[in-house]
C-alpha cells in the first residue's frame, strides 16, 4: 500500500509542478490570446463520442497521443519530412528542442484545457500536427483543381470528418507561426496560395451549400486575425459572419457547434468530388 502511496504522489508532484512552471512561464511571457479551441462537456461527449472524436487523425494535444490513433503518427512524421525536405534530421531536432518559449505560450493560450506537457512535446505536436494539415488542404486543393479526377484517395478523404471535430484543431495563428520557429530554414506552407485552399476547403465542407467568392469579407486575413481554425470558420461561414462571436459562452458556442459535428461525419458525401 505503501508503495501505491508513493507512486500517486510522485505523479501528483510531476503535475503541480508543471502547472507551477505554466503558471510562472505565463506571468513572465503574457498573452492576450483567447483560447479558441474548446473541450465538448462531458454530457454531450458521453452521449455521442463518435460524433466528437477523431477516428483517423488526432491533430493537436488533446487527441494527439491517444494510443489508437498512433497508427498515423509515422505517416505524419515521414510526411512532414518529406514536405519540409530536411536533410540534416539533427538540425531540425535541435531547432524544435529549443522552441522558444513564446510559442509554447501561444499554444496554451489557444487551448481551454490546461495541457500537462512540457514545451518541448507541445512544440513537437503542434509543428508536426499543423504541417501535416497543411498537406492535407494541399492534397485536397490539388485533387480539386484537376478536373480529369472526380474522386481522390481513400486517405486523404477518410480524414476530413476528422479535421472539423471540435477538439481537433489547429488555431491559424500557430500556423502562420511555425516558419519563424523553424527559423524560416524550411518550405513550411503559407501566404495567399495556402491560404485561399484553406478556404476553398472551409466552404466545401460547410453543411449549408454556399457558394465561394474569394473576394468575400470571410477572405484568409480575416480567417487569420480573429486566430481562427478551420471550423469556427466553417461555423462563421454558416452564421454569415457574426463578429461578436467571441462573446458567446464558451457551453453554447459548442452546443450550437453539435449541428456542424454531426453533418461532418457526412462531409464526403457532400463533396461531388470525393465519389466513389
Amino acid at each position: 500500500m505503501s508503495s501505491n502511496f508513493s507512486s500517486n504522489s510522485s505523479t501528483s508532484n510531476g503535475s503541480h509542478r508543471s502547472w507551477a512552471e505554466q503558471t510562472k512561464d505565463r506571468y513572465r511571457h503574457p498573452s492576450d490570446i483567447g483560447p479558441s479551441v474548446f473541450e465538448v462537456p462531458k454530457r454531450l461527449s458521453d452521449t455521442k463520442p463518435d460524433a466528437y472524436a477523431p477516428r483517423k487523425v488526432g491533430l493537436g494535444p488533446y487527441h494527439h497521443l491517444r494510443p489508437d490513433l498512433q497508427l498515423m503518427t509515422n505517416k505524419k512524421r515521414d510526411t512532414v519530412k518529406d514536405l519540409l525536405k530536411i536533410e540534416d534530421i539533427e538540425e531540425f531536432i535541435r531547432i524544435v528542442e529549443n522552441c522558444p518559449i513564446s510559442f509554447e505560450a501561444k499554444i496554451r493560450s489557444c487551448y481551454s484545457r490546461s495541457i500537462d506537457l512540457d514545451r518541448e512535446s507541445l512544440a513537437w505536436i503542434v509543428i508536426i500536427d499543423a504541417i501535416f494539415l497543411l498537406h492535407l488542404v494541399q492534397a485536397y486543393s490539388e485533387k480539386r483543381s484537376d478536373h480529369c479526377s472526380s474522386s481522390t484517395s481513400s486517405s486523404d478523404e477518410s480524414f476530413l470528418g476528422d479535421i472539423v471535430m471540435l477538439e481537433n484543431q489547429i488555431p491559424t495563428l500557430l500556423m502562420e507561426e511555425i516558419p519563424k520557429v523553424l527559423q524560416y530554414k524550411y518550405p513550411v506552407p503559407q501566404g495567399k496560395d495556402i491560404g485561399e485552399a484553406l478556404c476553398r476547403l472551409c466552404y466545401d465542407i460547410a453543411p449549408i451549400e454556399i457558394e465561394y467568392d474569394p473576394n468575400s469579407e470571410l477572405d484568409y486575413a480575416m480567417f487569420k486575425a480573429r486566430g481562427n481554425h478551420i471550423l469556427q470558420y466553417v461555423y462563421d461561414i454558416c452564421l454569415g459572419v457574426d463578429r461578436e462571436l467571441e462573446e458567446l459562452q464558451e457551453e453554447t458556442y459548442v452546443m450550437t457547434l453539435d449541428i456542424i459535428n454531426t453533418f461532418s461525419r457526412n462531409v464526403s458525401a457532400m463533396l461531388s468530388l470525393l465519389g466513389s
